[in-house]
C-alpha cells in the first residue's frame, strides 16, 4: 500500500548506498510530491543518497530520520556559485520544513594548511529564499554551508562545519533567526555577510574559526553588495565566540565613510576567547570588534568571559554617533573619529594617580544619558566624577594633575562643572578644571588627606 503522507526516493529506484548516483530517482520523488494535491512529505529513509545535480525544492516538506542516518552527498562540484540544494521562497503561512538530514560533499577537498579554503570548490550547500524552517540538520564541506537569500528563515539545532563560511547572509531581508545552532570549525568565518538586519541569534556557538561575523568588501564589479551597515537591529543572546583566531566581528569596509557599522544591536550573555592556533597570519587580529560608522543605541552585556583585547584593543569604531550602554570600560573603545561621549558603562573601573609624596587619588566616572537629538546622532551626556583620596600626600601648594579615564572629556569651554560634595578638607577653590582634558588638585599643606570629592556636569567629545 502506498504511503498516504510520504514519498520516498526509494519508491522511484534510489538505492541510498553511498555509491550509486540517485539524482534521477530523487528528482522523480520531488516531482511526485509537487503533483500531489495534498503535498506529501519528501521522506529520506536511512541511507546515503548520492546526487550530482542541483535539487530544487518548491514549497515541499523534506524529512529524514536524523543526520546520522539520512544523508545527501553531492558527488562533484556544481557551477560556480550554484547551491547544491535550492529552496525557493516558501508560502509564509505553511512555514515549510527541512529536517533530520545531513548534507555534505563527497569529493576530495584540499588541505587547509593554515589558510582559509573553500571546501566546496565553488559550490554552496543549501540556499534558503524565504519562510523556511530548518531543524536537526548537519551541513559540511561547502563554500557557504547555508545561504540566507531572503527573509523569515529559521535555523534550529543546525550544525555547520568545515565550510569557508558556515552561514552566509547574501541578500538579507530581515527576520532570519538562528536558535541553538553550532556553526563551528569553518575555515574563514562562522558567518559571512553583506549585511545582517532584524536578526536573532540565540543560544548558539559561533567559534573555532578565524572570524565570528565577517562583512565582505563592498564591490560594484563583483556584486558583493552596496555600501551598508554590518548589523542593524540584531539580537545576539547567549552566544559563544570561543576560539576566535582573528576577531568576533570584522568589516572589510571599516574605513568607508558613514558605512559598515553597528546599529541598534544588543549583545547579551556573550562569551569569548581568542584561539591563536586558528589565526590567519595574513589577516589582522587587532581588535575583537573592528567596524565602521555606528549609530543608534547599542547594548553590550557580556557573560563571564567578555570580549578581550587583541593586538591593539577590544572595540575599534571608526566613526561613532551611537550610544553604547552596558558592562564595559571607557578605555575598551578606540575611536577613529566621531562622538566618543556616547559611552555609558554601568561599572567603570577607577583610574589611579599616585600622590607626589604618598597615597593615591582614584578617579571614577558615572555617566548618564541625556536627551538625544531628533536624528539620534548626538547626546547631551551628563556625568559624575568621583575622586577618592586614599592617604593622599602631595606637595603643599603645588598643583597635581589627576589621571582621567580614556574617552572621557569635560564639556565644551567654558567648562561648567559643580563640586557637589567634598569631605577631604581640601578647599573647593584648590580643585581646578584647567581644560577639557585636565583637572588638578592643589593640596594646601603636606598633610595626609582622605575622603571623597564629587563633581557633576556635562561631557563632550
Amino acid at each position: 500500500m502506498a504511503d498516504l503522507i510520504r514519498v520516498t526516493p526509494k519508491d522511484y529506484g534510489a538505492l541510498g548506498d553511498g555509491v550509486t548516483d540517485d539524482t534521477a530517482a530523487i528528482k522523480k520523488a520531488i516531482a511526485a510530491v509537487l503533483q500531489d494535491k495534498y503535498r506529501k512529505t519528501l521522506f529520506f529513509t536511512p541511507g546515503d543518497y548520492v546526487f550530482s545535480e542541483q535539487l530544487v525544492l518548491d514549497n515541499i516538506n523534506v524529512e529524514g530520520v536524523g543526520w546520522n542516518h539520512s544523508i545527501l552527498t553531492l558527488k562533484a562540484p556544481l557551477a560556480q556559485g550554484t547551491p547544491a540544494i535550492l529552496i525557493k521562497q516558501c508560502v509564509y503561512e505553511y512555514k515549510t520544513q527541512f529536517r533530520g538530514l545531513r548534507v555534505r560533499t563527497g569529493y576530495t577537498q584540499p588541505s587547509q594548511n593554515g589558510v582559509a579554503i573553500k571546501y566546496g570548490k565553488g559550490t554552496d550547500g543549501i540556499q534558503l529564499n524565504g519562510s523556511m524552517v530548518m531543524e536537526d540538520v548537519m551541513v559540511r564541506g561547502f563554500d557557504s554551508g547555508i545561504v540566507f537569500n531572503g527573509s523569515q528563515n529559521t535555523l534550529m539545532n543546525v550544525w555547520v562545519q568545515q565550510c569557508y563560511y558556515g552561514v552566509y547572509y547574501r541578500n538579507d531581508q530581515g527576520d532570519n533567526s538562528m536558535i541553538n545552532c553550532r556553526i563551528l570549525g569553518n575555515s574563514f568565518a562562522s558567518i559571512g555577510c553583506t549585511r545582517m538586519r532584524d536578526t536573532l541569534i540565540s543560544h548558539c556557538s559561533l567559534g573555532t574559526s578565524p572570524y565570528g561575523i565577517y562583512q565582505e568588501a563592498f564591490s560594484a564589479t563583483t556584486g558583493v553588495g552596496a555600501p551598508d551597515f554590518v548589523l542593524f537591529d540584531v539580537m545576539i543572546k547567549h552566544v559563544g565566540f570561543e576560539g576566535m583566531g582573528n576577531g568576533v566581528i570584522y568589516s572589510e569596509n571599516w574605513s568607508v565613510p558613514s558605512q559598515a557599522g553597528i546599529i541598534d544591536t544588543t549583545f547579551e550573555h556573550v562569551g569569548f576567547s581568542w584561539g591563536p592556533a586558528l589565526r590567519l597570519a595574513n589577516r589582522p587580529a587587532d581588535y575583537a570588534i573592528q567596524v565602521g560608522f555606528c549609530k543608534g543605541i547599542n547594548r553590550y552585556y557580556p557573560g563571564a568571559a567578555p570580549f578581550s583585547k587583541g593586538a591593539k584593543g577590544i572595540f575599534y569604531v571608526h566613526g561613532n554617533n551611537a550610544i553604547w550602554q552596558g558592562h564595559f570600560q571607557l578605555d575598551d573603545f578606540t575611536f577613529g573619529a566621531g562622538y566618543n561621549a556616547g559611552l555609558f558603562p554601568e561599572a567603570q573601573r577607577a583610574v589611579t594617580t599616585n600622590g607626589a609624596i604618598g597615597g593615591a587619588i582614584n578617579a571614577t566616572v558615572i555617566k548618564k544619558p541625556g536627551l538625544p537629538s531628533s536624528n539620534r546622532v548626538a547626546v547631551q551626556s551628563y556625568a559624575e566624577l568621583w575622586l577618592y583620596l586614599d592617604k593622599y600626600v602631595g606637595i603643599a601648594n603645588s598643583a597635581q594633575t589627576i589621571a582621567l579615564p580614556k574617552n572621557f572629556r569635560f564639556s565644551d569651554n567654558p567648562v561648567k562643572w559643580d563640586i557637589t560634595a567634598n569631605s577631604t578638607g581640601i578647599p573647593n577653590s584648590n580643585i581646578n578644571i584647567a581644560s577639557r582634558d585636565v583637572i588638578t588638585i592643589t593640596p594646601p599643606s603636606g598633610a595626609t588627606f582622605n575622603g571623597l570629592i564629587k563633581l557633576e556636569g556635562f561631557t563632550g567629545n
